[in-house]
Protein backbone atom coordinates (compact mmCIF):
# COMPACT_ATOMS: atom_id res chain seq x y z
CA UNK A 1 0.00 0.00 0.00
CA UNK A 2 3.38 2.57 0.60
CA UNK A 3 4.39 1.67 -2.35
CA UNK A 4 1.36 2.06 -4.62
CA UNK A 5 0.30 5.08 -2.41
CA UNK A 6 4.11 6.92 -3.51
CA UNK A 7 3.58 5.90 -6.91
CA UNK A 8 0.48 7.66 -7.25
CA UNK A 9 1.74 10.91 -5.35
CA UNK A 10 4.61 11.16 -7.77
CA UNK A 11 2.29 10.85 -10.54
CA UNK A 12 -0.08 12.59 -9.51
CA UNK A 13 2.11 15.49 -8.46
CA UNK A 14 4.15 15.87 -11.39
CA UNK A 15 1.16 16.14 -13.56
CA UNK A 16 -0.36 18.38 -11.22
CA UNK A 17 2.56 20.22 -10.90
CA UNK A 18 3.39 20.57 -14.43
CA UNK A 19 -0.20 22.71 -14.74
CA UNK A 20 0.18 25.11 -11.81
CA UNK A 21 3.33 26.38 -12.99
CA UNK A 22 1.78 27.08 -16.54
CA UNK A 23 -0.46 28.63 -15.19
CA UNK A 24 2.03 30.93 -12.68
CA UNK A 25 3.54 31.48 -16.15
CA UNK A 26 0.60 32.64 -17.71
CA UNK A 27 0.24 35.96 -19.47
CA UNK A 28 -3.59 35.21 -18.08
CA UNK A 29 -3.49 38.12 -14.82
CA UNK A 30 -6.79 36.26 -13.36
CA UNK A 31 -5.40 32.67 -13.67
CA UNK A 32 -1.75 33.09 -12.48
CA UNK A 33 -3.08 35.19 -9.57
CA UNK A 34 -4.84 32.09 -8.83
CA UNK A 35 -2.05 29.80 -8.91
CA UNK A 36 0.01 31.44 -6.66
CA UNK A 37 -2.83 31.73 -4.19
CA UNK A 38 -2.97 28.00 -4.46
CA UNK A 39 0.75 27.78 -4.09
CA UNK A 40 1.18 30.29 -1.14
CA UNK A 41 -1.61 28.80 0.78
CA UNK A 42 -0.77 24.74 0.21
CA UNK A 43 2.65 25.45 1.33
CA UNK A 44 1.92 27.01 4.62
CA UNK A 45 -0.28 24.04 5.57
CA UNK A 46 1.24 21.27 7.09
CA UNK A 47 0.78 17.68 5.68
CA UNK A 48 -1.18 16.47 8.57
CA UNK A 49 -3.52 19.18 8.24
CA UNK A 50 -4.27 18.37 4.56
CA UNK A 51 -4.17 14.35 5.49
CA UNK A 52 -7.42 14.92 8.09
CA UNK A 53 -9.24 17.53 5.68
CA UNK A 54 -9.49 14.84 3.15
CA UNK A 55 -9.92 12.22 5.24
CA UNK A 56 -12.88 13.71 8.02
CA UNK A 57 -13.71 17.26 6.53
CA UNK A 58 -13.98 16.46 2.62
CA UNK A 59 -15.82 13.25 2.74
CA UNK A 60 -18.50 14.75 4.99
CA UNK A 61 -19.06 17.39 1.93
CA UNK A 62 -20.32 14.63 -0.34
CA UNK A 63 -23.52 13.68 -1.10
CA UNK A 64 -24.93 10.03 0.61
CA UNK A 65 -24.28 8.01 -2.61
CA UNK A 66 -20.96 9.18 -3.50
CA UNK A 67 -20.24 8.64 0.91
CA UNK A 68 -21.14 5.27 0.75
CA UNK A 69 -19.05 4.28 -2.89
CA UNK A 70 -16.40 5.98 -1.09
CA UNK A 71 -16.08 3.91 2.01
CA UNK A 72 -17.09 0.81 -0.12
CA UNK A 73 -13.75 1.05 -1.12
CA UNK A 74 -10.47 2.41 0.22
CA UNK A 75 -11.34 5.66 1.30
CA UNK A 76 -8.38 6.08 3.90
CA UNK A 77 -5.90 5.68 -0.19
CA UNK A 78 -8.01 7.59 -1.63
CA UNK A 79 -7.95 10.61 0.61
CA UNK A 80 -4.31 10.18 1.20
CA UNK A 81 -3.18 9.95 -2.46
CA UNK A 82 -5.34 13.67 -2.73
CA UNK A 83 -3.90 15.19 0.58
CA UNK A 84 -0.57 13.89 -0.85
CA UNK A 85 -1.11 14.90 -4.78
CA UNK A 86 -2.69 18.37 -3.51
CA UNK A 87 -0.01 19.12 -1.06
CA UNK A 88 3.17 17.70 -3.59
CA UNK A 89 2.16 19.97 -6.23
CA UNK A 90 2.73 23.09 -4.99
CA UNK A 91 6.25 22.31 -4.38
CA UNK A 92 6.52 20.69 -7.99
CA UNK A 93 5.30 23.54 -9.63
CA UNK A 94 7.56 25.84 -7.93
CA UNK A 95 10.55 23.55 -9.50
CA UNK A 96 9.31 23.09 -12.88
CA UNK A 97 8.53 26.82 -12.96
CA UNK A 98 12.09 27.26 -12.31
CA UNK A 99 13.04 25.07 -14.51
CA UNK A 100 11.50 26.79 -17.47
CA UNK A 101 12.66 29.87 -16.63
CA UNK A 102 16.20 28.91 -17.23
CA UNK A 103 15.47 27.63 -20.41
CA UNK A 104 16.35 30.03 -23.43
CA UNK A 105 14.47 31.58 -25.56
CA UNK A 106 16.32 30.42 -28.52
CA UNK A 107 15.29 26.78 -27.67
CA UNK A 108 11.84 26.98 -28.16
CA UNK A 109 12.79 29.18 -31.34
CA UNK A 110 14.56 26.26 -32.53
CA UNK A 111 12.11 23.86 -32.12
CA UNK A 112 9.46 26.09 -34.57
CA UNK A 113 11.60 26.40 -36.84
CA UNK A 114 11.65 22.72 -37.05
CA UNK A 115 7.92 22.40 -37.15
CA UNK A 116 7.43 21.53 -33.66
CA UNK A 117 3.52 22.60 -32.27
CA UNK A 118 3.30 24.29 -29.05
CA UNK A 119 2.12 20.78 -27.54
CA UNK A 120 5.43 18.85 -29.04
CA UNK A 121 7.55 21.84 -28.13
CA UNK A 122 6.15 22.13 -24.51
CA UNK A 123 6.93 17.69 -23.92
CA UNK A 124 10.12 16.74 -25.94
CA UNK A 125 12.00 20.46 -25.61
CA UNK A 126 10.93 22.71 -22.37
CA UNK A 127 9.59 19.84 -19.83
CA UNK A 128 12.46 17.69 -19.41
CA UNK A 129 15.00 20.08 -19.00
CA UNK A 130 12.99 22.13 -16.76
CA UNK A 131 12.61 19.36 -14.39
CA UNK A 132 16.41 18.34 -14.45
CA UNK A 133 17.04 22.28 -14.38
CA UNK A 134 14.54 23.00 -11.68
CA UNK A 135 15.72 19.64 -9.94
CA UNK A 136 18.98 20.56 -7.40
CA UNK A 137 20.18 17.17 -6.91
CA UNK A 138 20.80 16.66 -10.64
CA UNK A 139 22.84 19.60 -10.66
CA UNK A 140 25.35 18.78 -8.16
CA UNK A 141 27.63 16.15 -9.38
CA UNK A 142 28.73 18.51 -12.15
CA UNK A 143 29.07 21.47 -9.54
CA UNK A 144 31.05 19.10 -7.68
CA UNK A 145 33.42 18.37 -10.75
CA UNK A 146 33.61 21.58 -11.71
CA UNK A 147 34.65 23.06 -8.47
CA UNK A 148 37.37 19.93 -8.08
CA UNK A 149 38.67 21.05 -11.48
CA UNK A 150 38.75 24.72 -10.47
CA UNK A 151 40.59 23.66 -6.98
CA UNK A 152 43.45 21.70 -9.67
CA UNK A 153 43.26 24.41 -11.59
CA UNK A 154 44.19 26.92 -9.09
CA UNK A 155 46.67 24.71 -7.74
CA UNK A 156 48.70 24.43 -10.41
CA UNK A 157 48.12 28.27 -11.23
CA UNK A 158 49.84 28.91 -8.08
CA UNK A 159 52.36 26.32 -8.29
CA UNK A 160 53.73 28.19 -11.54
CA UNK A 161 53.73 31.03 -10.72
CA UNK A 162 56.20 30.68 -7.78
CA UNK A 163 59.52 31.92 -8.13
CA UNK A 164 62.70 29.90 -7.58
CA UNK A 165 63.82 26.28 -8.18
CA UNK A 166 61.30 24.78 -5.50
CA UNK A 167 58.60 26.57 -7.83
CA UNK A 168 60.15 24.78 -11.08
CA UNK A 169 60.58 21.58 -9.11
CA UNK A 170 57.03 21.07 -8.49
CA UNK A 171 55.93 21.98 -12.01
CA UNK A 172 58.29 19.52 -13.39
CA UNK A 173 56.62 16.89 -10.97
CA UNK A 174 53.30 17.51 -12.04
CA UNK A 175 53.93 17.42 -15.55
CA UNK A 176 56.02 13.97 -14.95
CA UNK A 177 52.85 12.64 -12.95
CA UNK A 178 50.71 13.53 -16.03
CA UNK A 179 53.19 11.44 -18.21
CA UNK A 180 52.88 8.59 -16.03
CA UNK A 181 49.29 8.50 -15.68
CA UNK A 182 48.29 9.44 -18.94
CA UNK A 183 51.24 8.18 -21.81
CA UNK A 184 48.90 9.66 -24.98
CA UNK A 185 49.36 13.43 -23.45
CA UNK A 186 53.09 12.62 -22.82
CA UNK A 187 53.95 14.25 -26.22
CA UNK A 188 51.27 17.28 -25.16
CA UNK A 189 53.58 17.65 -22.42
CA UNK A 190 57.02 18.03 -23.72
CA UNK A 191 56.01 19.75 -26.48
CA UNK A 192 54.77 22.25 -23.98
CA UNK A 193 57.99 22.32 -21.73
CA UNK A 194 59.87 22.94 -25.18
CA UNK A 195 57.66 25.95 -25.80
CA UNK A 196 57.61 27.13 -22.30
CA UNK A 197 61.85 26.88 -21.73
CA UNK A 198 62.41 28.32 -25.56
CA UNK A 199 59.99 31.32 -24.71
CA UNK A 200 61.86 31.73 -21.43
CA UNK A 201 65.33 31.63 -22.93
CA UNK A 202 64.59 34.26 -25.61
CA UNK A 203 63.07 36.40 -23.10
CA UNK A 204 66.26 36.27 -21.05
CA UNK A 205 68.54 36.19 -24.21
CA UNK A 206 70.09 32.89 -23.90
CA UNK A 207 70.35 30.42 -26.32
CA UNK A 208 67.39 27.79 -26.64
CA UNK A 209 67.47 24.42 -25.47
CA UNK A 210 66.59 22.16 -28.09
CA UNK A 211 66.03 19.45 -25.61
CA UNK A 212 63.61 19.20 -23.06
CA UNK A 213 64.19 19.86 -19.76
CA UNK A 214 63.06 16.75 -17.88
CA UNK A 215 65.84 15.13 -19.29
CA UNK A 216 68.56 17.35 -19.69
CA UNK A 217 70.16 19.79 -17.35
CA UNK A 218 68.91 22.64 -19.65
CA UNK A 219 67.78 26.05 -17.12
CA UNK A 220 64.16 26.21 -15.96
Amino acid sequence: MTLELAVVAIVGSLLLGTLVSLARLSSFAPLRSLAAAYVDFVRCVPLLVHAMFWYFGATELLPDAAKAWLYDRDASMIAGSIALIVYSAAFVSEDIRSGIRSISRGQVEAARALGFGFLRTFVLVILPQAISGGDPAADRPDHDHHQEHQHHADDRRGRTNQRGPAGAGHDLQDRRAVCVRDPVLSDRVLAADHARHALRALVEGRRPCLRSSANTGCRS
